[in-house]
Order: structure tokens, then C-alpha cells, then sequence
């Protein structure tokens, strides 16, 4: 048996299936007129682009600036999640590898993180804890580190480009249309392969660094950076207006993947520095960093050097 569907009734189901025919190809077109264009236009040859970032990057041989604002979330050896923010702070950089970053909150000190071309720490002061090691012995520990103070350090630095693109770590430019960026990616031989080490992405039309990928010997990421609101670096800490000084990131939004810890960070330059005999930062600041560790005010202390061992201070 058979029933009959009104005329009027299939002519509403046929005006509903039109209109939702109609919507569609509407949304087809509006989407594919909001669609990313690429650029097709000229771009900078390898030397190019590598003189040009390498004018910007050899003039930061230090850094000196308060913080902003930050966010540090990290998950501790229990499974356990902890959030810490904060307003204040410092950074400190001193060309090639020393490196000291230290959040405030109207609770005090949260965190610190420091490196120099033989030692590394991290203190988390509400965690009550201090990570600590030189890195003859940095492999087998590292894995124990919420955050790696040499990964933070990569992404910092403001690096120059070897000029000499055949000498490992080995640059391979390429140019994303759809991103408008140039990508540049470090790569370094072991016995067996070649790796990809490092990869940046710059702007094409600044040429400011606008992500930093980190990668361990298997591929996989170890660090996804995103740099942004850059600024031009007060030269000699002291004059914010002069034309010949570098541009660096300003925020920079890190997730370290192998400890799922993000952290974020926020730049302010002081208006004016006084440096007196010594520039700020320099080498007996950092010495005197590394000095405060034997005190460190938190009374769980990890020697990694020491495989994990725990002392109490």
C-alpha cells in the first residue's frame, strides 16, 4: 500500500532542500573569498636573508629588562599540576650562553631559571624545590627537568647565522607562500642520518622571528616557541630611539613537550640603565648567581649530577 505525500508538503521539502543548496554554495564562496592569498612576489636569496637577520642578531651581545607578566604551568613528579603568574621580574642574557630569568609575584619569587657555559639551574620557590647540575653530566638528568634552561636559552638567543652554509649545524632555507615567511632549518649529521636540530620562521617583510621549533634526535618536538610584539632593544641599555639598534621578541610563548610545561613571558626595557664601571648584565653577576646556589632558601635540592639524589639546605 502505497501513501501519497501532498503536493504542497513536496513543495515545501523541495524549497527547504533548494535553500539548503543555496547556503552552501554560499559558504563555499564566502569561504574561499576569506581564504589565506599566498604571496607570489620576490623573495630574499639564502645569503640574503641571512645577512640581513645577521646585521640585526650580532648587535645583541646582552639583554637587560624587567618582566612584564608571566605564566609558568608545569606538572610535577606526582601527576600533580601547578600554575604560577606574575607582573614582575628580570632577565638577564650575556652573549653566547649565559642566561637568568626570574619571575615575581606580589607573593615573592616564583621561579628562576639560569645557565652558564658549565652550570644550569631551576628553582620553583613555592614547590620548594632546586634543580641544579653542571652539564659534563647533563644528558642522563635531563629528562628530570621540568624546564631545560639550554632549550630556553635557544630560543632567547638572539643567533647569528653561520655564513658558511656547509658546516654542520647545516641551514636549508625554504619559503611558505600561504605564511609569508621564510623558514630556515638547522639540520646535523649523526652516524647513521641526517636530523633536523632547529627551525625558525621569520617574517618576510620584517624579517623578525615569529617561531622557534626545537627537535631531539628522533624528530620529535622538544620545544614550540612563538615570538611576537617585537621591539626595538634600548642600544647600550640607555636610548630606545636609536635607529642603528636590533629588534627582538618582546613576548614569547613556549611549550616544552617532553615535560608538558608552558611558559610565557613578557619583555619590558627600563627606560634608562645606568651602568656605572660595568654594563649591565656582565660576568660577575653571573658568577655571583652561581655562587648563590650553595644557599638556595628551598629546602628540597636535586643534585642531578648526582643521578636525582636529594640534600636538604
Amino acid at each position: 500500500m502505497r501513501f501519497a505525500i501532498p503536493a504542497a508538503r513536496r513543495r515545501r521539502w523541495l524549497v527547504a532542500a533548494l535553500g539548503c543548496l543555496v547556503g552552501l554554495a554560499a559558504a563555499g564562496c564566502c569561504g574561499h573569498e576569506h581564504a589565506v592569498q599566498p604571496y607570489l612576489g620576490p623573495t630574499l636569496t639564502m645569503d640574503q636573508l641571512a645577512q640581513r637577520i645577521n646585521d640585526n642578531n650580532q648587535k645583541v651581545n646582552s639583554i637587560f629588562s624587567q618582566l612584564a607578566g608571566f605564566t609558568v604551568e608545569f606538572v610535577d613528579d606526582h601527576g600533580a599540576s601547578h600554575r604560577y603568574s606574575g607582573d614582575g621580574g628580570l632577565l638577564l642574557y650575556l652573549k653566547p650562553g649565559d642566561l637568568y630569568l626570574r619571575g615575581d609575584s606580589p607573593f615573592g619569587s616564583e621561579f628562576e631559571i639560569g645557565t652558564t657555559a658549565d652550570t644550569y639551574w631551576l628553582k620553583i620557590v613555592r614547590s620548594d624545590m632546586l634543580w641544579h647540575g653542571t652539564y659534563a653530566h647533563f644528558e642522563e638528568a635531563r629528562r628530570q627537568l621540568p624546564i631545560e634552561p639550554r632549550l630556553l636559552l635557544e630560543v632567547l638567543a638572539a643567533a647569528v647565522i653561520d655564513s658558511n652554509f656547509l658546516q654542520p649545524p647545516v641551514p636549508v632555507m625554504r619559503f611558505d607562500v600561504f605564511a609569508d615567511a621564510y623558514v630556515l632549518v638547522w639540520n646535523v649529521p649523526l652516524p647513521d642520518r641526517w636530523v633536523a636540530q632547529k627551525e625558525i620562521w621569520y617574517d618576510r617583510q620584517t624579517l623578525n622571528p615569529t617561531q622557534v621549533r626545537l627537535y631531539d634526535a628522533n624528530g620529535r618536538m622538544s620545544v614550540q616557541a612563538k615570538l611576537s610584539e617585537h621591539q626595538r632593544l634600548p642600544y647600550a641599555q640607555d636610548d630606545s630611539t636609536s635607529p642603528g639598534s636590533p629588534v627582538i621578541a618582546t613576548h614569547y610563548d613556549l611549550f616544552f613537550t617532553d615535560a608538558n610545561t608552558h611558559l610565557s613571558v613578557s619583555l619590558s626595557f627600563p627606560s634608562q640603565v645606568k651602568t656605572k664601571a660595568k654594563p649591565i648584565p656582565n660576568a660577575a653577576m653571573f658568577e655571583f648567581l652561581v655562587k648563590s646556589l650553595q644557599e638556595p632558601g628551598v629546602s628540597k635540592v636535586i643534585d642531578l649530577d648526582q643521578q636525582g639524589s636529594h640534600g636538604e639546605k
